[in-house]
């Protein structure tokens, strides 16, 4: 591997680190082995989707934290069987912050979670993350400027995000305007928010925590959406062709969205725990539509055996598999994840089901963590019927490995 500039990364990295008091130096190694899914409908030449076997990420993330600023930089490269390697810097955090009284604001790129879930969080409404990724890299920052007050348990906050993106042409990008309030009491925590942009105009949401007992908690949350958007294939129309000259895909708005979720986290024997969650999401394809893509991709992947132009009829198809690559694939999702947390190991087991077509995915990995560096080995597979969206993926299963040193 060519990877002299890392090297030289690295080398600044520690020189920052012995020059500097308040700062950190993390490292990640990640390699994934990959089973491709020979019977999904997407069956196209490699130079259209590429499908390695396998990948290497390596990540040096170097922090620093003094005085009124904080930053994080990253530098990452990756490797394909059979592929160019791919080499970023990234700037992931770049924040000014002070404090006046109760006040604190901070203007920059900064990274934000308020959402409550596991799996799902309907009130992450600055920046969404994917958080059924295996992968351990960290999230990166939206720019944004923040006034928040602290007072005793409650917390109040207004985010103007992406200021400068008024007219993107990129919805998850453009300018929002958000309002936050946080409480916390002795058996429950609850939060609401409101959220204005362009493309979703007003959102509403609120959620919380409710403490049970010493071993049991439920967890809620919801948001409504005056308006939302889905990414949606022209060619699923009733009545329209199988190929398309031009990119297919178009964005379409709906009205008063719903997304919530309903959650269970129980603990027992001070080291086992069971999380249950169940979740709808407006914003991923209903099953109609997800129906209508698969057809479309079948009828597309029959067209290979006539006499259509093969490179018509391949790129079409690759068009239809960006259907696949939205993290907000299915509507409806129901999560059980058991974990065992030891002094240093801790193994657990993921199901993720969709009632929508009883597809699954499963997923397994064991944990040691020791003298401040992180060991993950892990598998995945996604089944289902002949007709559900998990096993008509193009990947089948993935066996990965991590490596991560905080210092």
């Amino acid at each position: 591997m060519n990877g002299r500039w890392l090297t030289l990364a690295c080398l600044m990295a520690v020189w920052t680190k012995l020059s500097a008091a308040d700062t950190g130096i993390s490292y990640l190694l990640e390699s994934s082995w990959l089973n491709n899914n020979d019977n999904s409908v997407i069956q196209v030449s490699e130079n259209l989707i590429p499908q390695p076997t396998s990948s290497r990420t390596q990540i040096v993330e170097l922090n620093y934290n003094q005085s009124i600023l904080s930053a994080t930089a990253a530098a990452r490269a990756i490797q394909y069987t059979g592929q160019s390697d791919e080499n970023e810097l990234r700037i992931k955090e770049f924040v000014l912050a002070s404090s006046f009284g109760h006040w604190e604001w901070s203007a920059g790129r900064r990274i934000n979670s308020f959402g409550l879930g596991n799996a799902f969080r309907p009130l992450d409404l600055t920046q969404q993350q994917d958080l059924l990724t295996h992968e351990q890299e960290s999230l990166t920052g939206v720019n944004q400027l923040s006034l928040e007050r602290y007072l005793d348990l409650d917390s109040y906050g207004v985010y103007l995000v992406n200021p400068d993106q008024l007219n993107t042409n990129n919805s998850r990008k453009r300018t929002a305007l958000i309002a936050r309030f946080a409480t916390s009491r002795e058996l429950m925590d609850w939060q609401a928010a409101l959220r204005y942009s362009k493309d979703n105009q007003l959102q509403a949401g609120f959620g919380g925590i409710r403490i049970l007992g010493d071993d049991l908690s439920l967890h809620s949350s919801l948001l409504w959406s005056s308006r939302y958007q889905r990414q949606v294939s022209e060619l699923t129309n009733e009545g329209s062709e199988l190929l398309s000259a031009t990119n297919p895909w178009i964005q379409q708005s709906y009205d008063n969205g719903l997304n919530w979720l309903l959650g269970a986290n129980w603990t027992w024997s001070a080291r086992q725990n069971l999380v249950l969650e169940y979740w709808h999401n407006d914003f991923a394809l209903s099953k109609q539509q997800w129906q209508g893509h698969l057809d479309l991709m079948q009828s597309q992947n029959r067209l290979l055996t006539t006499a259509a132009p093969i490179e018509a009829v391949e790129g079409n198809l690759a068009w239809s598999a960006r259907a696949f690559a939205n993290t907000n694939r299915m509507q409806n999702n129901l999560l059980t994840r058991w974990s065992y947390s030891a002094d240093t190991v801790q193994p657990r087991l993921t199901l993720l089901y969709s009632p929508d077509d009883s597809g699954l995915m499963t997923e397994a990995t064991f944990t040691v963590d020791r003298y401040a560096i992180k060991f993950q080995a892990g598998a995945r597979h996604f089944s289902g019927p002949d007709n559900s969206v998990y096993d008509q993926l193009i990947e089948k299963s993935r066996l990965f490995l991590s490596v991560y040193g905080n210092f």
